[in-house]
């Protein structure tokens, strides 16, 4: 089995991670991981690899991503396809100093008009900060008369920096009618909280 050690970044707003070559990265994370460059695992063997983080004594404060990467080496002859996939970890790291966990609501939204449920919500929020942080958020959805009728949680996720998260939110509930008001709150990693609101109208015409 080989080791290997990549950058990584966010490519989208589901959180996927894209790798990059050592050294290539804006964190520079894989540059600080040591780990075993390879081994040998007999059927059905398991073997606890140990890695470690030497953090530069000039690290620039804030978040820092890495992931160790396992491989098994390839014994195709000449002439043979070979394919070998890769597993591992992601590495979340954080230098103290003077860091931020500041965010923004980039776009909350749902379909205006509906006939019945269940109602979708979109929530997309970006981590404007230097460091990860996880944001806690949840949508109160009020009817006409100003009665709450409705509250769903955002679920849980780690936000990288400068990246945009689409949390997507369902109400569960069927037979709606009239107007209601969808109240969005998202707590940043620094306690601050930020809102939107959204109306829509259902009417159960069929």
């Amino acid at each position: 089995v080989v080791s290997e050690v990549e950058d990584f970044l966010v490519s989208d707003e589901r959180g996927t991670p894209q790798f990059l070559p050592e050294g290539s990265g804006r964190t520079t994370l894989a540059s600080w991981i040591k780990v075993i460059e390879n081994f040998t695992l007999e059927p059905g063997e398991s073997k606890e690899i140990p890695f470690q983080i030497i953090v530069p004594e000039n690290a620039e404060p804030g978040g820092h991503y890495a992931s160790v990467l396992f491989k098994t080496q390839t014994s195709a002859k000449e002439n043979e396809l070979s394919v070998s996939g890769r597993l591992g970890v992601l590495v979340l790291a954080s230098v103290p100093g003077d860091i931020s966990k500041k965010g923004e609501i980039v776009d909350f939204s749902a379909s205006k008009m509906v006939d019945k449920g269940p109602m979708a919500f979109s929530v997309r929020y970006k981590n404007t900060g230097t460091v990860h942080y996880q944001a806690n958020g949840k949508i109160q959805i009020y009817n006409f008369f100003g009665q709450k009728t409705g509250e769903l949680e955002l679920s849980k996720h780690y936000l990288l920096p400068d990246s945009i998260y689409n949390f997507e939110v369902k109400w569960p509930r069927n037979y709606l009618f009239g107007q209601y008001k969808a109240v969005l709150e998202v707590e940043d990693g620094e306690g601050v909280i930020h809102t939107s609101t959204f109306k829509f109208f259902a009417f159960p015409w069929q």
